[in-house]
């Protein structure tokens, strides 16, 4: 039986989204969506997400920080997020390890 996976899942932490909040990342290009609806379903990597995607038929979700991801932080924080933000994709692929894989987050530092 074939599984469907669905690629690049995104998500954003609170984390992030404060850490975009004061660098030059901004929210490019969301001006004109329904914040609430997409900030609440990019911020949850737990049952909800799983009830979404088991309605659509997807097994498989591979995560990643949704655009402009981490980049152009300030040097400090643009080493540490990433490594806190892959520390919770492991606790979170564990969790739920027959359902969620990810693509690591890394800076352009």
């Amino acid at each position: 039986m074939i599984k469907p996976i669905a690629i690049e899942e995104h998500f954003l932490t609170t984390e992030i989204r404060a850490a975009r909040a004061t660098s030059v990342i901004g929210q490019e290009g969301t001006g004109g969506l329904d914040r609430r609806e997409i900030d609440e379903r990019v911020n949850d990597l737990g049952e909800q997400r799983l009830a979404l995607k088991d309605k659509s038929g997807v097994d498989i979700h591979v995560l990643s920080v949704t655009t402009p991801a981490l980049h152009n932080l300030e040097p400090e924080e643009s080493v540490a997020l990433p490594r806190r933000t892959n520390d919770l994709f492991a606790v979170m692929i564990a969790k739920y390890s027959t359902r969620f894989s990810g693509f690591a987050s890394s800076s352009e530092e």
